[in-house]
């Protein structure tokens, strides 16, 4: 038997041992031969130190494995194949060389004074890995007698257990375990350091989804599906909507990248009726836009044929499983035990798809809503990811400052943010702890997380803690705190609450789409969210953390700061470990390695005489302390003369411009207005009927007022609304065009805005005029009747069944009606207008006739909700056009708003003008 006590020839075994505990924390224990194995390495890095008939490659070799604890023969192999790509230098000259050693885990080296001069020797060039290593195996069985009877491959192994158990009795515990590869970190991207280095943003390409230029569409999602009056609607019909948006999307001609904006797009025109229909319905949209914006956790631009084989398969079997659930539930296992159940009812061959769909969704829940990760994983054939490794940079947050300083945004939204922000960035704050703050949480510069019964619970006990704010951060929330108990906010209520709502956070998922906007455009980084904060402000406490070894474990204190209760889950969110890592191997390596002057020499490539000067003068400075201290510290502060490949290579940067959003909220769409003139209409209004609306609507009070002022307006102007009596107009315009409008629906002359639902108007949804100028819309203002008629005459007839046929309105369902009491002009306009029919339908007109009455046209339009059968005149209730007017008349308003049209009385000639057009002053 060797003195290897395993065999000869036999793999070596681990000289410490290993094992895990319930909450993921790596414990060692030493064996009987630890301490001779950590002294057979520390042999080992004495002679690859002092090596002077060493080749090149070994010695290189030698050198990352002794100085760098490169300790993995994987990490061996893939370190020496990044020389060629993954060397570069930063702003302060370090060299900095990366690999990417798993499933998109990277790891980074900021590389020792030994293994930059060797660098320099020869370049960055390639490394004969076989040749180097018996080389570096013959080194070893002279320098370490112990490893002398064993192959190069064995050999060069045992060297690397060695140095594992070196390193777990050397380096701190946090670092063992990640060079040890037991409880591994992932470094940053290179894209994050270039952030930092250039202090500009990534540039997103065309072949990458860029972030949303607004936060309206995600905005209002978020907020439907946290209010509390949001009840289920018709969801499946809207299901569908969904799952056509995607494939009518995927069939548009393109890049990808024009396929997925075209997929917004459609999914935009019933993102308010989905807003409407159930915060089930409503997730679902969500989690199917943030999939299309901005991909899943592995893959940030997700290909076309990848959505649609995720999202039209998923939507129908959760949304029966989520119809079961009373409110979006925060439980990992119950969303597992959903997961199960719907793979369960899916046949194998569909599992797996399903497997990575369901992934990304319960990815979205996790990044979006707060929901806990799953435990287990759903996608057995595919490792765990690497942690989400981002973070954002202090003058990154500064920009963001800059420009809500000067951003014209809704200003409650705008100090909400930029509270949020301060808070976030002083301390760790998840979303949901953001979101439950009360006032009577802030204690002067100390902040509680400790939620109410009636809020979410913390994610566990170690949740509820108490955080010190900066200077900047505490005097912020003081102002706001201030601001809140002036407007009579008590202790219970939120802080970031709305003042009529105080319960409810003042436009919570605007207040969160926002926050997250604003961090993408200042970084360009797709894949950055809210809880990106949380990384950096891990990284910032380790990276200038107090490390002296004490009573308390200095990173259990991080770990409490981030509401965890080990130090084992940081290794999730520590990216920037290399300087530390760095600063530790320098520690080791002088007190237990003794080096000359002429070795130091000897490993930068400098003349002896030089070192033992500087090192004279050092000592002349610094007093005559320990000489081998003084000799590392020389070697340690060598400066590299070659130029290296810069961390910004290769990679686009721009300068970075603010969201267009951020100048003021985006003028409401034509959908939006049509929902907020649903609200303002309903029968049984609330007390506070403008609240209520701007809760329900997620929108200022102002933007509801601009709405009914342009509504009446148009209302005026078409005729719809002549007052019988003179109503007096107060002071305030507001609330005066409010009552105006209450007045107005109590008329016989209102309009039903639920009708515009009906299946008939679908087709013209997408095809609405965009602009008061439009013929379609000009159409309409001319023939729009009291009775709620369309009246025609033969030349707006050609000009709307025209826009109709545009529109996929079917002819099959359209007709005419005409007064019994034909005179020869009106016979003509009759064939006029079938004339025009038959030139846009193609089909023959139907035509019926009705008795002469004062509140009816002569000719006026009949659109059917079901096909129009000859000879048979459709009911009454079928041919309503209440939900033709209301489109239009929303249409009319969100042109007016977006154009800015003061006055719109003037948009027609004098002769148009309807009898009783004119407002009564």
């Amino acid at each position: 038997m060797s003195r290897n006590s395993c065999g000869n020839g036999a793999a070596p075994r681990r000289a410490v041992n290993v094992r895990g505990d319930r909450a993921g924390r790596v414990r060692y224990s030493t064996t009987s031969s630890s301490v001779a194995e950590s002294r057979r390495f520390i042999a080992f890095q004495k002679a690859i130190l002092r090596a002077e008939w060493l080749g090149w490659e070994a010695r290189l070799l030698g050198m990352l494995i002794g100085t760098e604890a490169v300790l993995t023969r994987r990490d061996l192999t893939l370190a020496t194949a990044a020389l060629r790509e993954g060397l570069f230098a930063d702003q302060s000259g370090s060299l900095l060389l990366e690999w990417t050693w798993g499933e998109g885990w990277l790891d980074r080296r900021m590389l020792g004074p030994a293994v930059c001069a060797l660098l320099e020797q020869r370049g960055a060039q390639a490394v004969s890995e076989n040749a180097a290593i018996a080389e570096l195996a013959g080194f070893v069985r002279a320098t370490v007698p112990f490893w002398d009877d064993v192959s190069d491959e064995i050999v060069v192994e045992r060297v690397l257990t060695a140095g594992r158990t070196w390193a777990v009795l050397s380096l701190p515990g946090f670092l063992a375990a990640h060079v040890c590869r037991d409880a591994p970190l992932c470094a940053l991207p290179r894209s994050a350091l270039a952030r930092r280095e250039s202090g500009l943003a990534l540039s997103i390409t065309d072949d990458l989804a860029a972030p949303p230029t607004d936060i309206s569409t995600m905005g209002r999602l978020l907020d439907a599906i946290h209010m509390a009056d949001t009840t289920a609607g018709e969801c499946h019909a809207l299901i569908d909507a969904l799952k056509t948006s995607i494939r009518e999307g995927a069939r548009t001609d393109g890049t990808h990248h024009r396929m997925r904006q075209e997929m917004l797009r459609l999914i935009g025109g019933h993102m308010e009726a989905a807003c409407r229909s159930g915060w089930q319905t409503a997730l679902l949209f969500s989690w199917a836009v943030d999939l299309v914006e901005s991909g899943t956790e592995r893959v940030s631009d997700l290909a076309v044929n990848t959505i649609l084989g995720y999202v039209p398969p998923l939507l129908e079997p959760l949304m029966l499983e989520l119809q079961g659930m009373t409110a979006l539930t925060r439980d990992a296992s119950a969303w597992f035990e959903i997961y199960k159940r719907v793979l369960a009812s899916k046949s194998a061959g569909s599992r797996k798809n399903l497997a990575s769909a369901m992934s990304s969704f319960h990815d979205h829940l996790v990044r979006w809503h707060g929901i806990d990760a799953l435990e287990q994983a759903l996608h057995t054939q595919l490792p765990d990811p690497p942690p989400a490794a981002n973070t954002i940079w202090p003058h990154e947050l500064d920009r963001i400052h800059q420009w809500l300083a000067r951003c014209d945004l809704d200003d409650r939204l705008r100090g909400a943010i930029s509270v949020s922000l301060r808070l976030a960035w002083s301390c760790r704050l998840r979303t949901e702890e953001l979101m439950t703050l009360r006032l009577r949480n802030v204690q002067g510069a100390v902040l509680e997380v400790a939620p109410m019964i009636r809020d979410r619970q913390p994610k566990s006990d170690s949740g509820v803690r108490a955080m010190r704010l900066d200077d900047v951060a505490a005097s912020v929330l003081d102002d706001w705190v201030r601001r809140r108990r002036a407007e009579g906010a008590t202790d219970v209520d939120l802080l970031f609450g709305d003042p009529h709502h105080p319960d409810h956070v003042y436009r919570r998922g605007t207040l969160h789409a926002a926050l997250i906007g604003l961090l993408r455009a200042a970084t360009g980084d797709a894949s950055v969210v809210f809880h990106t904060l949380s990384h950096a402000w891990c990284n910032r406490q380790i990276v200038g953390g107090n490390r002296e070894r004490g009573d308390v474990n200095w990173l259990n204190s991080i770990a409490a700061g981030m509401g965890h209760f080990a130090a084992s889950s940081l290794r999730s969110y520590a990216h920037q470990y290399e300087r530390w890592l760095q600063g530790e191997l320098h520690a080791v390596l002088s007190s237990t390695i003794v080096i000359t002057a002429s070795d130091c020499a000897r490993l930068i490539g400098e003349l002896p005489a030089s070192v033992r000067k500087r090192l004279e003068r050092l000592r002349a400075r610094e007093g005559l302390g320990d000489r081998n201290a003084q000799i590392w510290k020389l070697l340690y502060a060598y400066a590299g003369k070659s130029t290296w490949p810069d961390v910004a290579e290769g990679i686009t940067l721009v300068e970075p411009v603010p969201p267009s959003w951020l100048k003021d909220d985006p003028p409401p769409s034509i959908e939006r207005v049509a929902w907020i003139l649903e609200d303002l209409a309903t029968q049984k209004p609330p007390e506070d009927l403008v609240a209520w609306v701007c809760r329900r609507n997620a929108c200022r009070p102002e933007v509801v007022h601009s709405i009914v002022h342009a509504a009446m307006q148009i209302l005026r102007l078409v005729g719809a609304w002549s007052p019988s009596r003179r109503i007096w107009r107060s002071g305030d315009h507001d609330a005066h065009f409010l009552r105006e409008f209450l007045l107005w629906n109590e008329s016989a002359d209102r309009i039903d805005f639920r009708r515009r639902q009906a299946a008939k108007y679908r087709a013209m949804r997408s095809a609405l005029p965009s602009s008061v100028g439009d013929a379609a819309w000009m159409s309409w203002v001319e023939g729009y009747r009291r009775s709620g008629h369309f009246a025609l005459d033969p030349t707006r007839a050609a000009t709307l069944f025209d826009w109709l046929r545009r529109c996929g309105a079917s002819g099959l369902r359209i007709g005419i009606s005409v007064c019994s009491d034909a005179t020869e002009g009106l016979a003509r306009e009759r064939a006029a207008i079938r004339g025009a029919f038959r030139a846009a339908f193609g089909v023959p007109c139907p035509t019926f006739e009705h008795t002469p009455h004062q509140a009816r046209p002569k000719i006026y339009l009949l659109w059917s909700t079901q096909p129009v059968e000859e000879d048979v005149r459709p009911p009454s209730a079928a041919i309503s056009l209440d939900g033709f007017h209301a489109w239009m008349l929303a249409a009319g308003v969100a042109a007016v708003l977006r154009d800015q049209i003061v006055e719109v009385s003037g948009l027609l000639m004098p002769s148009s003008v309807k009898k009783g057009s004119e407002y009564d002053r």
